[in-house]
C-alpha cells in the first residue's frame, strides 16, 4: 500500500481509538489514510479525526500541528519489505528475497535477520515515535503469507514467523498503538497459537474487504470477489470479538458500493475510508473537479507604477498558503522574492505574467526543521541560529549537503524562477566565532557565546559554498546573496566576485529588528550601518545589483532610506514585519484592497453549467495544485453583499478558454486551443532533469535519463505512446552523491577531469562488477526503463593512456568487457557512451560488438566544451573530429545504431550535424549545457 493521487471519499461513523476534544476543525469525517499526502495537505487532512501518515516526511511540529484539536496521528511503519526510494534501502537491500507484486520498487524482506530486527525496533520506529505520532500502522505483517503460502522464501517459514511475532510484541511494548494493516494469514496462526492478540496489537486496518483493485496502474477498481469478501469478513470480526479496534480501507467510486460499506461499518461500529486512487494522497473529498480557467491576457493595472522589488518570504510557507490576494498584490512589483519551495509551477507562471521576475529563496548556510531532508541533515549542524529556534547553523563542507543544494535549485528552476535568493552565507562567519560572544552589544552578565556541537573547518566550508555558487551559477539564472559580506569579501581577495553571484541583498542598513516575536523595529547602530554601507558600495563598484531590505514602519527613516537608494541606483524593499508576508494585514500594510475578481469555472464537456465564483466571496482562496484537477480550494464564509465587476478570463484566442491540468506529479501543463503536436522529436538526453520535466520529455521518442531518481510510474508514463526509456548506469567511476559511494570508495583510483565530485574506479573488482551487474542494473530494471546508457567505459583510456591506474590495464579492460557481457545478457538495450578506446580494441582484436552493445552514443564529434563551469561552448579541432567519424562508422558498420550528443547553440553547427546524420541514418541530439537539463 503506498502514496499517489487525491481526492477522498470519505468513511462516516465508528469510534476513533482516542475522544477528540473541542476544536475550531470542522471535523467531518472519522478515519482518513493519507500514506502519499506532504506537509502542504496539513489543514485538510485536519478534518479527520484519526489520520493515519507517513511520518518519515513530517517534522515533529508538524505532527503537532495536526494534532492540535485533539487529532489523532498513527504513522506507517513498514516492517515485511523495504522501497528503493527509502534513504536506509541499498543498507538492508541484501536482506530482501523477492519482489513485490504491483509495487516495483519494493522487495520483500527477511524478518528473520536480527539486523533487520533490530533496524525496526531501535532505530525507525523509536525515531518516528519521537516525533510524537499517536501509533503506528505496521504494514506489510504479510510477509508471513509469502514465505508460508507462496514459497518464495528458501529458508524456514517458522524463521519469519517468529520474526514478525518478536516485532510486534516488541512494538506493543513500547506503550503505543499498533493497528496492523491486513496481516490475516500471521495474525490467524498468532491467535491459534498464543490466543490473545492484544499482545501484538490493538486495531486491524483491513484493505479491500468490499473492493479490489484491478488495475494498479489506471486506477481501476472492482468489487472483492465473493470468496476474498467472506474470508476478510471472517477476520475482521474475529479481531472485533478479541476488542481489537477495526478499521476498513476500500478502493472503490462506486457510490452504491460505498453505502454497502458504509451499512456495514454503522451495523458492525467500524471505521472506514474509501479512496477513488491506490495512492492515498490527501485531496478534496465530496466536489467534483473541474479546471480552472487561468487568464493569459491578465495585467495587473496598479493605482501607481509597480515598486521594483519586494520580498515574501512568508507569503508561501509550510504554515502560510499562497492566496489569490496574495498573487494579485505581489504583482505589484517589477522583481518578487518568494519562497518557491512551497509554490506550484502555475503559481510562479501567474508571478511571471507580464514580465515580473521571480526569484526564490534558497537556504545554503542553515536547516529548518521543517524543512525536507531535515532528519537526514541534522547530523551535519553545529550549533543553533540566534532567533530562529527551529533553525541550525550547518556545515557546508559536507558534499551530501552540497548535493542536496544543487539538486534542490534544479528542482526549483524547473518551476520557473529565475534567480536565487541565497541566504545564510554568514555561515563562514559563525564557523569561525566559536567561543566567541554572539552579541557584544548586551550586558556582560546577560551574553551568550557561540557553542559548537563539533569543529568545523572554516576553509573547507569556504569551498563547499563555492562549489555551490558555481554550480547553480548559469547565464539564465541570477544569484542574489543574502548578506554575506564575511565569505564575499574573502573571495574578492582571489577571484571576482562576478563568477558567484549578480547582486546582493543587504538586510537591516538602516534599521534593525530589536523584538523578533513582536516586530519591534529600530534605527541601525552607526558601525554596523558603515559597514553594510562599505559592502553594499562594494558589490555596486563591481557592476553588480544591489538590494536592501529593511524593517521599519519610521516614516523618516524610510525617507532616508529611498533617498540613498535613488542616489546609488539600489533597489530597496520595506516590511512592517519579520514574517515578510504578502497580505497578512492589508490595512496595516496600507494596502488598498483589490478588487472583486471573478474566476469562471468550466466542466470539460459543455458550457451549459458554466458558473461564476467571485473569489470575494470566500475567506481564503488557496491556489494550490496538490488539490487534483482543479487549483482553487476555497472556505466559504459570509458572501460579501457587492456587485464585482467581472474581469475577462478568456486567453488571446478567444475561441477556447486555455486550461490548467495538473497531474499526479503535480505538472501544471497548459493546453493551447491549438492542436497538439504529434511529430516528436528522436532523441534527447536529459540526465541533469527530474520527474518535473516528465511533460516536456515527452516531445521525444528515445528519452535518457537517471533513472536512480525516479520510480516506476514516473518511468511507465514516460514510455507511454511507445517512447523508449534508456537510463543512465555509471559503470568506470562512481560520483560522491551517489547513495552507495561510501561504500565503494575505496575502490576508486583517480579524480576526475573536469567532473570533482566523481573519481574513476577499479572495474577489475570482483565487487564492483557484482554490484554493477546484481545490483544496481536489476534495479533499474525493475522500474521498467527499456535499457541502459552506459557510461564511462572510458576508464580503460584512463587506465591504458593515462598511467593514472597502478595496475595492469588489461584488468581493466577484462573488466569492461565482463560487465558489458553481463548486461547484454539481461536481454535489454545497451548503448556505450563514448568508450572509443576500450570498443576499437574490442572490435579488432576480441569479436562482433554485438557481444557487447547495441549502440553507440558519441559526445562532441562536431562541438566541444570549453568551460565546463560556464558552459562556454565551441567547434571540434579537426583531429578529434575525424577520429570519431571514423569510430562512429565503425560502429555503424557492424550494424549497431548510433547516436551524437553535441553541446552547442550554433545554428551553423546544428546544420552539419543535422546533415551528417541525416546522410548515415544516425540520431543526434544538440544540448546547449552541459548538465544535460530539460530545455
Amino acid at each position: 500500500m503506498k502514496s499517489a493521487i487525491a481526492c477522498a471519499l470519505v468513511g462516516v461513523l465508528c469510534f476513533p481509538p482516542f475522544a477528540p476534544v473541542a476544536s475550531d476543525v470542522d471535523i467531518s469525517h472519522d478515519y482518513g489514510v493519507f500514506l502519499g499526502a506532504s506537509p502542504e495537505d496539513i489543514d485538510y487532512m485536519k478534518n479527520y479525526d484519526t489520520i493515519v501518515i507517513d511520518a518519515q516526511y513530517f517534522t515533529e511540529d508538524q505532527i503537532a500541528q495536526l494534532k492540535e484539536g485533539g487529532h489523532t496521528v498513527f504513522s506507517y511503519l513498514n516492517i515485511g519489505s523495504v522501497e528503493n526510494f527509502r534513504p536506509y534501502y541499498s543498507e538492508y537491500e541484501d536482506l530482501t528475497f523477492a519482489d513485490y507484486d504491483n509495487w516495483p520498487e519494493e522487495r520483500w524482506v527477511d524478518v528473520s535477520e536480527d539486523e533487520w530486527q533490530e533496524f525496526i525496533l531501535e532505530d525507525l520506529a523509536p525515531s518516528i515515535l519521537d516525533k510524537g505520532v499517536d501509533g503506528l500502522f505496521v504494514d506489510n505483517v504479510d510477509v508471513y503469507y509469502v514465505a508460508s503460502e507462496e514459497g518464495l522464501y528458501d529458508g524456514d517459514d517458522e524463521d519469519i514467523y517468529y520474526g514478525v511475532e518478536n516485532i510486534l510484541e516488541s512494538l506493543a511494548d513500547m506503550d503505543t498503538y499498533v493497528c496492523i494493516n491486513g496481516g490475516d494469514t500471521f495474525v490467524w496462526e498468532y491467535y491459534d497459537r498464543d490466543g490473545d492478540l492484544e499482545d501484538i496489537m490493538d486495531a486491524v486496518n483491513q484493505e479491500s474487504v468490499f473492493s479490489s483493485i484491478e488495475d494498479y496502474e489506471n486506477d481501476i477498481f472492482g468489487e472483492a470477489d465473493e470468496e476474498d469478501h467472506e474470508w476478510y469478513t471472517e477476520y475482521i470480526e474475529m479481531c472485533a470479538d478479541e476488542c481489537i479496534d477495526v478499521y476498513l480501507l476500500e478502493y472503490t467510486t462506486d457510490e452504491d458500493l460505498i453505502a454497502e460499506i458504509d451499512a456495514y461499518c454503522r451495523e458492525m461500529e467500524f471505521a472506514y475510508y474509501a479512496s477513488p486512487s491506490v495512492g492515498l494522497v490527501a485531496g478534496e473529498a465530496d466536489t467534483e473537479t473541474t479546471p480552472v480557467i487561468v487568464p493569459e491576457d491578465n495585467e495587473v493595472d496598479p493605482a501607481v507604477a509597480p515598486e521594483t522589488y519586494g520580498v515574501f518570504l512568508g507569503a508561501a510557507s509550510d504554515e502560510h498558503h499562497l492566496t489569490a490576494e496574495d498573487i494579485e498584490y505581489m504583482r505589484n512589483f517589477d522583481t518578487i522574492v518568494i519562497d518557491a519551495m512551497y509554490c506550484s509551477e502555475e503559481e510562479i507562471a501567474a508571478l511571471k505574467a507580464d514580465g515580473h521576475t521571480v526569484w526564490s529563496y534558497l537556504n545554503v548556510g542553515s536547516l529548518e526543521d521543517f524543512r525536507e531532508g531535515y532528519e537526514e541533515f541534522h547530523p551535519y549542524t553545529f550549533t543553533g541560529y540566534p532567533n530562529w529556534p527551529e533553525e541550525r547553523f550547518i556545515d557546508v563542507s559536507e558534499t551530501s549537503w552540497q548535493n542536496h543544494i544543487i539538486e534542490l535549485a534544479n528542482e526549483l528552476e524547473a518551476k520557473g524562477v529565475d534567480g536565487f535568493y541565497i541566504d545564510n552565507l554568514d555561515v563562514y562567519d559563525v564557523c569561525q566565532n566559536e567561543g566567541q560572544v554572539i552579541d557584544d552589544s548586551v550586558p556582560e552578565n546577560e551574553r551568550e557565546y557561540w557553542t559548537f556541537d563539533f569543529s568545523v573547518d572554516s576553509e573547507a566550508l569556504y569551498n563547499g559554498i563555492v562549489r555551490i555558487l558555481t554550480a547553480i551559477n548559469d547565464d539564465d539564472t541570477y544569484i542574489l546573496i543574502n548578506s554575506g559580506a564575511d565569505f564575499v569579501e574573502r573571495y574578492a581577495e582571489t577571484g571576482d566576485i562576478r563568477d558567484i553571484m549578480d547582486g546582493v541583498n543587504q538586510e537591516s542598513v538602516f534599521s534593525t529588528v530589536e523584538d523578533f516575536d513582536n516586530d519591534i523595529f529600530v534605527t541601525q547602530d552607526s558601525d554596523e550601518h558603515e559597514y553594510c554601507l562599505d559592502y553594499v558600495e562594494m558589490v555596486g563598484d563591481s557592476g553588480l545589483g544591489v538590494y536592501l531590505l529593511e524593517y521599519t514602519v519610521d516614516t523618516d527613516l524610510i525617507a532616508q532610506i529611498d533617498a540613498y537608494c535613488a542616489e546609488n541606483g539600489f533597489s530597496y524593499y520595506v516590511s512592517d514585519s519579520i514574517k515578510l508576508l504578502a497580505l497578512s494585514n492589508p490595512d496595516e500594510n496600507n494596502v488598498e484592497a483589490a478588487d472583486d475578481v471573478n474566476v469562471e469555472v468550466i466542466d470539460d464537456e459543455d458550457d451549459e453549467d458554466d458558473e461564476v465564483i467571485n473569489l470575494e466571496d470566500y475567506d481564503d482562496v488557496v491556489l494550490d495544485d496538490d488539490y487534483g484537477d482543479f487549483d482553487f480550494y476555497a472556505d466559504v464564509e459570509t458572501p460579501v453583499e457587492t456587485e464585482p465587476e467581472v474581469i475577462e478570463l478568456d486567453p488571446v484566442d478567444e475561441e477556447e478558454p486555455v486550461e490548467v491540468v495538473v497531474d499526479n506529479a503535480d505538472i501544471a501543463e497548459l493546453e493551447s486551443d491549438s492542436e497538439e503536436v504529434d511529430d516528436r522529436e528522436d532523441y534527447g538526453v536529459f540526465l541533469g532533469a527530474s520527474a518535473a520535466d516528465i511533460e516536456y520529455m515527452k516531445n521525444f521518442d528515445i528519452i535518457v535519463i537517471d533513472a536512480q531518481y525516479y520510480s516506476a510510474s514516473q518511468i511507465a508514463e514516460l514510455k507511454a505512446d511507445g517512447r523508449t526509456v534508456l537510463s543512465y548506469i555509471n559503470v568506470g567511476s562512481v560520483e560522491d552523491f551517489r547513495p552507495y559511494y561510501g561504500q565503494y570508495e575505496h575502490l576508486t583510483f583517480a579524480d576526475y577531469d573536469n567532473w570533482p565530485e566523481e573519481r574513476w574506479v577499479d572495474v577489475s573488482s570482483q565487487e564492483w562488477q557484482s554490484f554493477i551487474l546484481n545490483t544496481l542494473a536489476p534495479s533499474l530494471l525493475s522500474k521498467g526503463v527499456d535499457g541502459f546508457f552506459v557510461d564511462n567505459v572510458d576508464v580503460y583510456y584512463v587506465a591504458a593512456e593515462e598511467g593514472l591506474y597502478d595496475g595492469d590495464p588489461e584488468d581493466i579492460f577484462d573488466g569492461v568487457a565482463n560487465i558489458l557481457r553481463g548486461l547484454q545478457g539481461m536481454n535489454t538495450y545497451v548503448s556505450i557512451n563514448g568508450g572509443d578506446t576500450f570498443v576499437t580494441r574490442y572490435a579488432e582484436e576480441v569479436g562482433p560488438l554485438t557481444d557487447i552493445m547495441d549502440a553507440v552514443n558519441q559526445e562532441s564529434v562536431f562541438s566541444t566544451i570549453n568551460d565546463y563551469d560556464r558552459n562556454i561552448l565551441g567547434t571540434q579541432d579537426s583531429g578529434d573530429h575525424a577520429w570519431y567519424i571514423e569510430y562512429i562508422e565503425l560502429v555503424g558498420s557492424q550494424g549497431l545504431d548510433v547516436y551524437l550528443l553535441e553541446y552547442t547553440t550554433d545554428e551553423g553547427l546544428i546544420d552539419q550535424i543535422d546533415s551528417y546524420c541525416e546522410a548515415n541514418d544516425f540520431t543526434y541530439y544538440v544540448s546547449s549545457t552541459v548538465q544535460l537539463l530539460a530545455e
